[in-house]
């Protein structure tokens, strides 16, 4: 939101931007125009570079399953309509898995006939979706509902998220350098 952090830099306040690296020009844009103090930057390597990746590679599969089973029951979503979604979402799955995961009468029956490299991936897929789905997570309520499910079923907030609430944290207590830049990488 370029307009709200130049309004906000302009009334004295140190703006941070969250910035997913798959989407350079975001990047090169916030730093060219200079309105935030400081850029925290998402885990450039493959699969971990925006929000939904970041968290489908971190959190632990039965966080990601209870996260994807409350966004579905928020929306009032049947599991025939949630299985029919991640039948169309699971990209280059063999026909015995597609099979199985058709046959699934749960999340995690489904997550089980595939190897955990595809269950992130498919996991990531849906969280992302551009479309309103069963699992999207587009919106603050979403967003709250997957950390919330996230958060009880592992017991705390996965490490990547961590790592950056730290460094932000130490930012401030040293005094919110402009032009700085953080990593969510470990």
């Amino acid at each position: 939101m370029p307009m709200m952090a130049q309004l906000l830099s302009e009334a004295g306040k140190a703006v941070v931007a969250w910035v997913e690296q798959d989407v350079p020009d975001e990047l090169a844009r916030l730093r060219r125009e200079g309105h935030c103090a400081a850029i925290l930057l998402h885990d450039e390597s493959e699969g971990k570079q925006n929000l939904e990746q970041a968290l489908a590679a971190s959190a632990s599969l039965p966080a990601l399953t209870q996260a994807l089973e409350a966004l579905a029951k928020d929306r009032g979503y049947t599991w025939e309509a949630q299985r029919r979604y991640l039948v169309s979402a699971a990209h280059g799955v063999g026909d015995e898995e597609r099979n199985a995961i058709k046959e699934a009468g749960a999340l995690d029956e489904l997550f089980s006939a595939l190897d955990e490299a595809d269950v992130r991936a498919l996991i990531a897929a849906a969280l992302s979706s551009k479309s309103v789905t069963p699992f999207e997570m587009k919106g603050a309520r979403q967003g709250r509902i997957v950390a919330e499910a996230i958060v009880h079923a592992d017991g705390r907030v996965p490490e990547p998220f961590e790592r950056a609430i730290r460094a932000i944290d130490a930012w401030i207590a040293g005094g919110c350098a402009a032009g700085t830049e953080l990593s969510m990488a470990s």
